[in-house]
């Protein structure tokens, strides 16, 4: 897992090794309150236990899904994300194995 703050790359499946957009990582989403009503598998809470939030910065390739749709939302798109209104409607959940850390160039 990235840093919280830290700036990185959003990279997609299928899409190699070129980012499809840019952001600043946040913190990892909430686990899973086993006491809710609806419980998850093991697995699933593994698979959650490997994401963090992103605000997305900028994005470089338009029409690339999100890897998690937000509840109702009707965003679906990360250029969608990058142009709401709101920077918090900014902030989307993304695998862990495809954020890299942006380094800066000399």
């Amino acid at each position: 897992m990235l840093r919280v703050g830290a700036e990185c790359w959003i990279l997609y499946p299928g899409c190699g090794k070129r980012p499809v957009a840019e952001g600043i990582v946040g913190s990892a989403p909430p686990s899973h309150n086993t006491e809710g009503r609806h419980d998850r598998s093991f697995l699933m809470s593994l698979c959650e236990a490997r994401q963090q939030n992103v605000t997305v910065t900028s994005v470089f390739k338009k029409s690339v899904e999100l890897m998690f749709v937000h509840g109702n939302s009707g965003i679906r798109y990360l250029d969608e994300v990058a142009i709401a209104p709101d920077a918090t409607d900014r902030t989307v959940r993304w695998s862990v194995r495809y954020l890299v850390h942006k380094v800066e160039e000399a």
